[in-house]
């Protein structure tokens, strides 16, 4: 970064971002590196206003702010990339984790939601309908109560049964050569490095050559299992045994899947002592599979399964890594929801447009799942004591930083009104008084 402002952190109980001067990062920075590598989702906005503005840190003048992802267990530090020759190392190992699973609960809730919400607004003949499909989703409860890792190992354990029972006896082995000192008379097999070693030595004949040991250096055959698929088993069984404690130490006692969960985890732990003593690495995705992963149906049914595991965790993982933002886009469709449901009880008042462009985000998953075209995402209404329409835009303030949604630039709606609290019922109480409050003063 030269001599131009560096980039500054921020953490406390509000979402973990970076914030610098407008234009100084370059456009595609900053970028998270790593097994999640990725450049950073922007908060709009160009200027501080009531967010951060009590921080000593933050530059003066127009700014551009990125969310930082939540910490998850297996990191201790965060490398973001600055500009291609600027790494910023953030050290998180004091960052909070998820203490229990009621915020994962709650995240999963959250993200199912915001899937369906462009459906919702593609399969409806109606604003009307649309909004009735929205108020059913955001009361469904089955999306907190279906837990999508039990169901995985439940799945796993059932199919796997004998498969691992089989490979826990016998895992595929292979012959290997390696080049060893072996006497002349138990000499089986001579290939072209033994010539080359024979003819460096001194001597009239092969006795002569083998010195006074009577060794030569010739390949020896020997059998092992330290191979690909093994390695991928070696994977799964760790894996299997990790997230299978992880779910019976929260649920074990209360479901009716806790004994098959445990009993599948007790045969990947003892897999995966056998494999560790064999001195068998894990597998590193990403992975190529070859023939044997491919074509034996032993080891294609754990390639599967691993791959699977692995997806899963790589979702939950993302859940949690970009919340802040989840939450931020719940927020505003419940701004919206709370805004149509205030219009449509007052007297005399009436919707003359609605545009919600609501789509499936283009980019990778970071914590957004709707895509919204803020030009064109805007109500028109009329209320009976106003001699003009009112126009309702989500927030894509230029002025503002972190605006949620606005009426008339008069009243904006901040990010920061955001909760952290784990409970759904809980969370929306906090969120409809926010918001009607905020309607009031806005359209008074």
């Amino acid at each position: 970064m030269g001599e131009r402002n560096n980039p500054s952190i921020k953490f406390t109980d509000s979402p973990p971002v970076i914030v610098s001067l407008k234009d100084v990062i370059p456009k595609q920075y900053p970028r998270l590196e790593g097994r999640y590598r990725q450049p950073l989702p922007k908060i709009p906005g160009n200027q501080c206003r009531t967010l951060l503005q009590d921080n000593k840190l933050i530059p003066q003048g127009k700014v551009e702010v990125w969310l930082l992802p939540r910490r998850i267990e297996t990191e201790n530090v965060l490398v973001i990339s600055l500009d291609p020759t600027t790494k910023l190392v953030i050290n998180v190992s004091k960052w909070p984790l998820p203490e229990d699973n009621s915020r994962d609960r709650y995240l999963q809730r959250a993200c199912k939601i915001l899937e369906e919400v462009p459906k919702a607004y593609s399969t409806v003949s109606s604003i009307k309908s649309a909004y009735k499909q929205l108020h059913s989703l955001w009361n469904d409860k089955s999306f907190e109560e279906i837990d999508p890792k039990e169901i995985i190992l439940k799945k796993q354990a059932n199919s796997l049964r004998t498969i691992l029972d089989e490979l826990a006896a016998r895992p595929r082995t292979i012959l290997r050569s390696e080049h060893h000192m072996i006497k002349l008379q138990l000499l089986r097999r001579v290939d072209a490095k033994t010539l080359r070693w024979l003819s460096a030595q001194p001597g009239r004949n092969i006795a002569e050559r083998a010195g006074s040991k009577q060794k030569v250096k010739a390949p020896k055959r020997y059998e092992t299992i330290d191979t690909l698929e093994n390695s991928v088993l070696n994977a799964f069984a760790s894996l299997t045994v990790r997230e299978s404690k992880k779910w019976i130490k929260e649920h074990g006692e209360k479901s009716s899947s806790g004994s098959i969960i445990a009993a599948h985890q007790m045969k990947a732990q003892r897999i995966e002592f056998f494999l560790r003593e064999k001195k068998v690495p894990k597998a590193i995705a990403p992975v190529v599979p070859n023939f044997s992963l491919r074509f034996d149906h032993r080891y294609r049914a754990i390639w599967r399964s691993w791959l699977e595991l692995m997806t899963m965790n790589f979702l939950s993982n993302k859940q949690w890594m970009w919340q802040d933002r989840t939450i931020f886009e719940l927020f505003q469709l419940r701004a919206s929801m709370k805004l149509y449901e205030y219009i449509c009880s007052q007297p005399n008042a009436g919707i003359l447009s609605h545009c919600p462009v609501f789509s499936e985000p283009e980019a990778p998953n970071q914590g957004s799942y709707i895509r919204i075209n803020n030009e064109h995402c805007v109500f028109n209404f009329k209320l009976e004591n106003s001699k003009k329409t009112i126009d309702f835009r989500f927030g894509n303030d230029q002025t503002c930083l972190g605006v949620i949604a606005d009426v008339g630039l008069s009243n904006p709606l901040w990010f920061e009104y955001t909760s952290n609290s784990n409970e759904w019922d809980k969370t929306c109480e906090e969120w409809d008084r926010i918001l009607n409050e905020w309607m009031k003063r806005s359209l008074s």
